[in-house]
């Protein structure tokens, strides 16, 4: 029949157990528990769950699987050293294998006796396979259950036919060395083969694509040539340039084909080299050319509409002397209400206006003049010109419209940058705090941001927003300041007193842990005792000259303290060696930790249990089962178990 594992009433045994399960992210005492849950993650159904998987391990492989889930791992904060601490206060076997999770950290580590059947390595594979899929998911149950199975798998002895299996290999092996020498051979033979026919294919493209680029030169050039007729000197002049660039391409191509037919048809990485230059030299003298025959396409358009568009752009002319004159009534009445520096990005673009359309004007009348004389070609150079100075007039007169919406719009933001920054100068005269140096901090800003609110109306309007800004940053910065510390003294103040009464209890705690084990505590121990007492007395006094947030700090680090001045205490008494009786009569209580139901457990000095002690003991408290409102346990009695030897640890984030 199954065997079920009890709970434990935390709740019940707060007062007995407060030493071990009040901070759960110190390390535990299992207490006789086998699955401990200080952060309520599992529910009853998954710890019947992980109860059945570790059965099931312990039946297969005669190996103990305990675990434990807490928030963080502190005191220490390294999981590895955490669940190492773990195993030794809880004195676990060589065959006792130790899982914690923290949940928060989202980490995973085991501890294990050195003589353990499998390496860090192979517990490390059976976390990878088994455990971080379902962690990673925070399926928490799932992943303890395949941390369980993983383990009873990779356990497992493997088929003694392995080693016959092993004795015939050695024969095999040569042949099979052999033969995969041979296949290797033929598959590079065969790969070579395929590389050189691509490159062959790839050289064959790129010769093709050379002649058809030096077509498309002579082509280019005769054009150009039929245009300078046709257009005039001056408007083919800016194509010889990239023409000749093209040409430069052009002579470099060849000589990277003329390199190319002298490498060895084998050198297969040389060759595509010099083929992949001969395709960028092509790419080139194609994109140049395409740009540029663009150009001539639009000439020609605009010969075929040169009649035309002389009268579109006769009227477009007319309408923009008027928005010039707008254009320069809108800039007298920026200047006039903001200031030269405000509209210097727009000065003179009336203007400037004017003298574009006055040229724009005189390209018109020489294309009229070219089409009586029945040049269509050049009267196309003449319109380009003229649209060309129309569109630049239009810019100017939007940049000077554009720039008075901009300069409006700095002004709004002004505004209400002022209204802020005044708001925060009010706020910061009637913050109330506790603290006079702080108050006077907050007077001081509010009377600097002020003056530079009142700065701020003599500049220019660009300076303006920005100084008000600046003013109302400091000032904010202060205000923010001083309300972080008075909600940190609002803070301690509410928890003070908590904290002092917790940290006193655990100051008392360690004062008597050590005072009836004192023969076997050492030093470290009783000098972060005496640390806790000193920072317990100081949280106090600072209290008292109203330094709450100082006290409130000293008593955290007080309590902190007595926690760690325990850990080392209990480290101190399992790692004495008792070679007299008489020794643990003179501590007083020292094997005492469990109760006096411990006295019915049998130990074996400090040697380690038996098996059969233990689970014994298991089965003895698994009669039943309820669930608690503090940590959850889930496993055997009170009786505590032998270890000894050393340990190993490992893990890993998830």
């Amino acid at each position: 029949m199954r065997r079920i594992w009890s709970w434990l009433l935390a709740a019940s045994l707060i007062g007995a157990l407060a030493p071990t399960v009040a901070y759960a992210e110190s390390p535990v005492e299992l207490d006789g528990a086998q699955i401990l849950d200080t952060t309520y993650t599992l529910s009853s159904s998954e710890l019947d769950e992980i109860a059945a998987a570790a059965d099931a391990l312990e039946d297969h492989r005669d190996v103990t699987l305990f675990v434990v889930i807490v928030d963080e791992f502190e005191t220490p904060d390294e999981g590895t050293e955490w669940v190492g601490d773990t195993a030794t206060l809880n004195q676990l076997g060589g065959d006792d294998i130790l899982l914690a999770l923290s949940t928060d950290g989202r980490e995973i580590v085991y501890s294990v006796g050195d003589r353990f059947d499998l390496s860090n390595n192979q517990i490390d594979d059976v976390i990878d396979d088994h455990v971080l899929p379902s962690l990673r998911v925070d399926n928490w149950a799932g992943g303890i259950i395949g941390f369980a199975s993983g383990l009873d798998e990779a356990l497992a002895p493997g088929p003694p036919w392995l080693l016959i299996i092993g004795g015939a290999a050695g024969g095999i092996i040569v042949l099979w060395f052999g033969g995969r020498l041979l296949v290797r051979r033929v598959r590079e033979k065969r790969y070579r083969d395929e590389q050189r026919e691509k490159v062959d294919l790839a050289q064959d493209e790129a010769e093709r694509g050379l002649v058809a680029a030096d077509d498309l030169l002579r082509t280019a050039a005769q054009e150009l040539d039929f245009a300078a007729a046709q257009f005039g000197d001056d408007a083919t002049a800016p194509f010889h340039e990239p023409l000749q660039e093209a040409r430069s391409h052009l002579t470099s191509a060849f000589a990277d084909q003329r390199t190319l037919a002298g490498v060895d048809q084998d050198d297969v990485p040389r060759r595509q080299s010099l083929i992949d230059d001969i395709d960028e030299h092509t790419d080139a003298i194609d994109a140049i050319l395409t740009t540029h025959s663009a150009a001539f396409d639009e000439l020609r358009a605009l010969e075929a509409e040169a009649p035309r568009l002389i009268e579109i752009l006769s009227a477009t002319l007319d309408s923009a002397g008027s928005n010039v004159l707008d254009a320069h009534e809108t800039f007298d009445g920026l200047l006039r209400s903001y200031g030269e520096d405000a509209v210097a990005g727009v000065a003179q673009s009336s203007e400037q206006a004017e003298r574009l359309i006055a040229f724009a004007r005189v390209e018109i009348d020489r294309a009229r003049s070219a089409l009586d004389a029945d040049r269509s070609g050049v009267a196309a150079v003449h319109v380009r010109s003229a649209q060309q100075a129309a569109g630049q007039v239009e810019e100017l007169v939007s940049a000077v419209h554009s720039r008075g919406v901009e300069l409006r719009e700095v002004e709004v933001r002004t505004a209400a940058a002022l209204a802020d920054l005044r708001a925060d100068i009010e706020r910061a005269r009637t913050t109330a705090v506790d603290d006079t140096g702080d108050g006077a901090r907050l007077i001081a800003a509010a009377d600097a941001a002020e003056e530079e609110s009142a700065r701020a109306e003599t500049l220019p309007i660009l300076l303006r927003l920005a100084t008000i800004d600046a003013a109302d940053a400091s000032l904010e910065e202060a205000l923010t300041g001083v309300i972080a510390r008075e909600t940190s003294r609002s803070t301690a103040t509410a928890r003070y007193d908590r904290t002092v009464a917790t940290a006193t209890a655990e100051v008392a705690r360690t004062r008597t842990f050590i005072d009836t084990r004192r023969g076997a505590i050492g030093a470290a121990a009783r000098s972060r005792a005496e640390e806790s007492a000193a920072l317990l007395r100081t949280a106090v006094a600072m209290a008292a000259i109203g330094d709450v947030v100082a006290g409130y700090n000293a008593a955290a680090s007080a309590q902190k303290s007595a926690q760690d001045a325990v850990r080392l205490a209990r480290s101190d008494v399992e790692s004495r060696s008792w070679d007299q009786p008489e020794d643990a009569g003179i501590l007083g209580g020292i094997f005492g930790w469990g109760g006096a139901s411990n006295s019915s457990s049998s130990r074996s000095g400090w040697g380690g249990s038996s098996r059969s002690t233990r689970s014994s003991s298991r089965s003895s408290s698994r009669s039943s089962s309820r669930r608690s409102s503090g940590s959850r346990r889930s496993g055997g009695g009170s009786s505590r178990r032998s270890g000894g030897g050393s340990r190993r640890s490992g893990g890993r984030r998830f």
